[in-house]
C-alpha cells in the first residue's frame, strides 16, 4: 500500500528531528535508510566472525565517530516509532545494563567519576558505538538509593526501567520486555571499558547462528580478559529460563539458569583469538584496587570510547605495576563460571 505524500513528508521530518539531536548517542554510518544498505568503511567484516569452532577472531576497531556521521541505530533509534524502525531491522536487538549502587564491595561505583563522567557514563558511551543494537535500557532497583542512576539515565535521555534489588532475571526480563526486545544483550555494569567492536561482533555472531543457538558469550569460560564479558539471548531463552525457576540463588544472577543448563539450552562460547587471550588480566571494577586500575586507563585514553581492547592490552602490558595492584583480588564469580561444564 502506497504512502501519502504528506505520510512520507511526516516521517521524514520525525527522522530529521531525530537525527539531529544531541550527539550524546553518535553512531557511524549512513544518515538515511538509503545509504544505511550501501557499502561503508564503517560496517564490520563478516569474516572476521569466523576462525574455529569457537573462536573468533579480533574485533575490528570501531572509528571514532562525528556528528556529521550520525547514523539512526542505537539509542537513537529507541527514539523512532515502530514502523519507521522496520526500515532498519526486522529485530529488536536491545542491551540491557544491571546496576545498582548497594555494592557490597564498592558502594555506588557505577556513579563514581573518572575524567569527568561516572563509570556507567562511559559504558553508555561505548554501547552508543555498537551499530547492530536497537537501543539500550538501564535496569536497577527501586530502593530509593539507586535514585542518581534514574537521573542520570534522564540526562542522557535513556530509559531506565526499576524493579527488584535481588531478582536480577526477573529485573532483565522486564527491563527488555519494556523496550519489547526479540533478542537482549546482557553488558554488566561492572565493565565501563568494554570493547564494542567486540560487543558488535558477538550479536553478529548470534544473529547468523540464532537457528542453531539460543544464547551466545565469551563468559562460559575465561579466555577474554574479565570486564570485556558479552552475552546474547533470544528472548525466549530467557522468559523459558523465568518461567522454569524460581530459586533467588539462581535468579539473582541473572543468565545463570540458562547457562547453568546445555543440556536444556543451546549455548556457545566465543573464545578469545590469542592475541586477545588474557584471563588473568583483571579490567572489571568490583574493588577499590579494580578502580585504581580503570580509573588510570581510562584517564590514559581521555575521551576515546572507541578504544579497543588490544590498544588496552597494549598498554597495560607495557605497565605491568598496573596488573599488579589488583591480581589479588578474589572473584566470587568464579565459581558459577569456570566450574560449569560448557560445550
Amino acid at each position: 500500500m502506497a504512502i501519502p505524500l504528506e505520510g512520507k513528508r511526516k516521517v521524514a521530518s520525525l527522522f530529521l528531528t531525530v537525527s539531529n539531536r544531541s550527539p550524546l548517542h553518535t553512531h557511524p554510518g549512513a544518515d538515511t535508510p538509503e545509504e544505511a544498505s550501501s557499502p561503508s568503511p564503517h560496517r564490520p567484516n563478516r569474516s572476521i566472525l569466523r576462525r574455529s569452532a569457537g573462536e573468533v577472531a579480533s574485533p575490528e576497531p570501531l572509528e571514532p565517530v562525528s556528528p556529521a556521521q550520525r547514523w539512526p541505530g542505537g539509542p537513537l533509534r529507541s527514539l523512532l516509532p515502530s514502523s519507521v524502525n522496520k526500515w532498519f531491522s526486522g529485530m529488536r536487538i536491545v542491551a540491557t545494563i544491571q546496576v545498582r549502587m548497594g555494592s557490597s564491595r564498592l558502594p555506588g561505583k557505577v556513579m563514581r567519576e573518572v575524567a569527568g563522567k561516572p563509570l556507567l557514563g562511559h559504558l553508555l558511551d561505548r554501547l552508543a558505538l555498537v551499530r547492530n543494537l536497537t537501543g539500550v535500557v538501564v535496569a536497577t532497583s527501586v530502593r530509593p538509593e539507586n535514585d542518581p542512576i534514574e537521573r542520570y539515565c534522564r540526562e542522557r535521555r535513556l530509559p531506565c526501567f526499576r524493579g527488584s534489588e535481588d531478582d536480577v532475571l526477573g529485573r532483565m526480563l522486564g527491563a527488555l520486555r519494556e523496550q519489547r526486545a526479540d533478542v537482549g544483550v546482557e553488558i554488566f555494569g561492572d565493565c565501563p571499558i568494554i570493547d564494542p567492536a567486540l560487543v558488535e561482533t558477538t550479536i553478529r555472531y548470534f544473529l547468523d547462528h540464532r537457528e542453531a543457538f539460543d544464547f551466545v558469550g565469551n563468559d562460559l569460560a575465561t579466555t577474554y580478559p574479565p570486564g570485556m564479558e558479552v552475552e546474547v539471548f533470544s528472548m525466549a531463552a530467557l522468559e523459558r529460563a523465568d518461567r522454569e525457576t524460581d530459586d533467588p540463588a539462581i535468579r539473582e544472577h541473572g543468565t545463570f539458569q540458562i547457562r547453568r543448563n546445555p543440556g536444556l539450552y543451546r549455548l556457545k562460547n566465543l573464545e578469545a583469538p590469542a592475541e586477545l587471550h588474557r584471563p588473568e588480566m583483571e579490567l572489571e571494577v568490583d574493588t577499590e584496587e579494580d578502580f585504581q586500575v580503570i580509573s588510570q586507563i581510562l584517564n590514559h585514553f581521555s575521551d576515546r570510547p572507541h578504544t579497543s581492547l588490544a590498544e588496552i592490552i597494549a598498554y597495560m602490558e607495557a605497565h605491568s605495576e598496573l596488573s599488579a595492584i589488583n591480581r589479588h583480588v578474589h572473584r566470587r564469580w568464579k565459581a558459577l563460571r569456570d566450574g560449569e561444564a560448557i560445550q
